[in-house]
């Protein structure tokens, strides 16, 4: 990724992570910039995918497209961006005891075409802090909901730029993460995320 001094079209977010520690979920319109999704768009271009299904034992079911393999150069971008997230989350340590220090442990690139998805699921006690999905290519819906099979309480069409930052466990006091939904790419042009999660476990 071209070296750059802004990476996000802000420097804080301050109201938004409020915000998903009161409700869940927020929604981060462009929150990056249009050189950044640009650079991006042309390295995950350059991966091989590979389809991903599975249905768990809760019934949550997935299907999308994994990198079969992510080349040094693709890391090294994607690193870039991770490491520049991790500073915006940090600056809510004072606030949130749980993001003073937070790093993601990982990141994970998914590829959806028409007929991806990923059904009603909440990510489990693992995951820390909070989750970012950064939208990198293309358009979906994503929803959220308390419960599994409650009523729903957002429905956002995210698109390029855009990201949706998650409570995850610890954030706020007795708060899980919400239950949330990807449908598949809303036109033939494959919509392409990628997400950043503290994983407890892979520390």
């Amino acid at each position: 990724m071209t070296e750059r001094s802004n990476y996000f079209t802000q420097q804080s977010l301050s109201g938004e992570i409020r915000e998903a520690a009161r409700s869940g979920a927020v929604l981060v319109p462009k929150l990056l910039t249009e050189e950044t999704v640009l650079d991006l768009q042309v390295a995950c271009a350059s991966l091989a995918y590979v389809l991903f299904e599975e249905r768990h034992k809760s019934g949550v079911a997935e299907s999308y497209f994994k990198p079969k393999q992510i080349s040094p150069r693709v890391k090294e971008q994607v690193d870039v961006l991770q490491n520049q997230f991790e500073k915006l989350v940090r600056q809510e340590g004072k606030e949130f005891l749980e993001l003073s220090g937070w790093s993601a442990t990982g990141s994970s690139i998914q590829r959806y075409d028409q007929n991806s998805y990923i059904t009603p699921h909440r990510d489990g006690p693992k995951y820390k802090g909070v989750v970012l999905v950064a939208s990198i290519q293309g358009e979906a819906i994503f929803e959220t909901s308390q419960e599994r099979s409650g009523p729903l309480q957002n429905r956002w069409r995210v698109t390029e730029g855009d990201a949706v930052i998650l409570r995850a466990n610890g954030l706020t006091y007795g708060e899980e993460g919400i239950f949330h939904s990807i449908s598949g790419a809303l036109s033939p042009t494959p919509r392409i995320s990628i997400g950043f999660r503290k994983n407890e476990i892979g520390k």
